[in-house]
């Protein structure tokens, strides 16, 4: 069998691989094989075919790190989470460990306190969400002033600035 379909099956083998694994590297070697199946193809020699698939494996795998790298540098998106913010009623304290059943949403809820120094009471406030566990933080008093970010838009443009209303004449 000519060197070409040994190149060619183990790129086919490889990129099913990498589909069971997710990971890009396999696709990497797959890539390398296709080259070097197509260098056999052109009748080089095998030494020109091992050399090609290590050369493209190097720079491929650069290339998947540098990606990857650039990928985790971006901050991840919040503003999907709809139940945060929302106030629930804690139903039980569950021991020591801040851990609770709340009710929201018309059934009840596992969750746990973002801090065990906070007050545990009767209504707390989702900062966040673990799987199905939610993230309970101490609600807001009133004498808290309200972040920037939750502020209607309206006001968001204007803080910060004092428009005087001053009567003609």
């Amino acid at each position: 069998m000519a060197w070409q379909y040994w190149w060619w099956s183990a790129a086919i083998v490889l990129a099913v691989l990498e589909m069971a694994s997710g990971t890009f590297y396999l696709l990497v070697l797959a890539a390398a094989a296709v080259i070097s199946g197509l260098l056999a193809w052109a009748g080089l020699s095998v030494a020109v075919q091992l050399a090609a698939a290590s050369v493209s494996t190097v720079i491929g795998i650069v290339l998947v790190y540098q990606y990857k790298k650039r990928c985790m540098q971006k901050t991840p998106k919040l503003g999907n989470n709809l139940d945060i913010g929302q106030t629930v009623d804690v139903l039980v304290w569950v021991g020591n460990e801040g851990r609770a059943r709340i009710h929201y949403r018309g059934t009840q809820w596992d969750a746990r306190l973002d801090d065990l120094s906070l007050e545990r009471g009767e209504r707390m406030r989702i900062i966040g969400a673990e799987g199905s566990t939610f993230i309970l933080g101490a609600l807001p008093r009133a004498s808290d002033p309200l972040p920037r970010a939750q502020l209607p838009r309206w006001l968001r443009r204007g803080a910060g600035r004092m428009a005087v209303l001053r009567r003609p004449g």
